[in-house]
């Protein structure tokens, strides 16, 4: 006799007095357990998905700040110089994810960065230095839903 109780949680089969386990259950219960996290990567970074829903998404760029634009903050005048890149998540979201980017150098160290117009399945990573070819890593994050 199949299993009628099932856990909380991944609906595994809960056998009580006077149930026998069958194939069937323990089949069951192995395609819920090989759902239970999911990681791969493909040209566009990693990714970890989760059977509850959660989407975790990485990568690492690099950009090089080269494109010029003037600015005026504060106290501040001069030149700054910009370079952006798209980055396309591995999988897509269901709802906007969280996004966050840590930006380094190892020949330079003044210039900051950004994510910006995060979609569903793309965000605009870029840096703003005040040296042209100012080169960074960006390593970029992404947190959000892939089911509701």
């Amino acid at each position: 006799m199949s299993s009628a109780a099932t856990t909380p949680n991944l609906g595994l089969p809960q056998w009580v007095a006077g149930e026998k386990p069958e194939r069937a259950d323990f089949n069951a219960a192995f395609l819920a357990l090989d759902g239970v996290t999911i990681r791969g990567y493909n040209a566009n970074g990693a990714y970890i998905k989760f059977a509850e829903g959660t989407l975790i998404c990485l990568n690492t760029l690099s950009l090089g700040a080269t494109a010029s634009v003037s600015n005026a903050y504060g106290s501040t005048s001069g030149t700054s110089y910009y370079g952006y890149r798209t980055w396309t998540f591995p999988l897509a979201f269901y709802a906007t994810p969280v996004c966050g980017i840590a930006a380094t150098s190892a020949a330079y160290t003044g210039f900051t960065a950004k994510l910006r117009n995060i979609g569903l399945t793309t965000a605009i990573a870029s840096v703003i230095a005040n040296v042209s070819d100012a080169a960074a890593t960006c390593d970029l994050i992404a947190i959000g839903r892939w089911k509701a």
